[in-house]
C-alpha cells in the first residue's frame, strides 16, 4: 500500500523477530509500555498482531484479541516520525476491514487525555460509552480511560 510521506508500505503479522523493535517504540510512545513479555503473550495466544512496516521498520503497529462476535483493540502505536500522516487511520481501518467478517463490535480503551487518538476513533464513527476512573497510572497518579465502542456490522 502506499502511504503518503513514506511511500511503499508492507501491512503484515508481526512476529518474534519484531517485538524488540516494537518495545522501544513503546518506551517513546506510551507512560505504560508493553513489555516484550506482553507482546510476546499476544503472539502466542494468537491475537491479531499487524505492523505497517516501511522496508523493515516498523512505522505502525496494532493488537486486538476477540471472543465470539466481539474484538478489542488492546493496543494501537505509530512511530513519533510517522504522526499526522494518517497511518493511525489507515491501519485502524484495515483492522475493521479484517473484523467485520469476524466480529460484531470492535470495543477499546484510551487515556482521556489522549485528544488525538479520540479525536480519531470519533472520526471513524466509534462512540463513547463511558470511563472507568483512575484506570492508567501516570507519573502524578492515575488517570481515566474512556471506553469506545465500533458497531462493525453497520458501520
Amino acid at each position: 500500500m502506499q502511504v503518503s510521506g513514506l511511500g511503499a508500505c508492507d501491512l503484515v503479522p508481526f512476529s518474534e523477530n519484531d517485538v524488540a523493535e516494537l518495545c522501544e517504540l513503546e518506551k517513546v510512545l506510551n507512560h505504560s509500555p508493553w513489555s516484550e513479555s506482553n507482546f510476546m503473550h499476544s503472539i502466542r495466544a494468537g491475537h491479531m498482531c499487524l505492523v505497517l512496516k516501511h522496508g523493515d521498520q516498523c512505522q505502525a503497529y496494532a493488537v486486538c484479541s476477540q471472543v465470539l462476535d466481539e474484538a478489542e483493540l488492546l493496543l494501537i502505536g505509530v512511530n513519533k516520525s510517522c504522526q499526522r500522516k494518517g497511518l493511525g487511520k489507515l491501519l485502524l481501518q484495515e483492522i475493521c476491514l479484517i473484523l467485520e467478517s469476524k466480529a460484531n463490535t470492535l470495543f477499546l480503551e484510551v487515556r482521556e487525555s489522549n485528544e488525538a487518538a479520540i479525536a480519531l476513533y470519533e472520526s471513524m464513527n466509534f462512540n463513547c460509552l463511558g470511563s472507568r476512573p483512575a484506570y492508567y497510572p501516570t507519573k502524578k497518579g492515575r488517570e481515566d480511560a474512556l471506553l469506545f465502542a465500533l458497531d462493525l456490522k453497520n458501520n
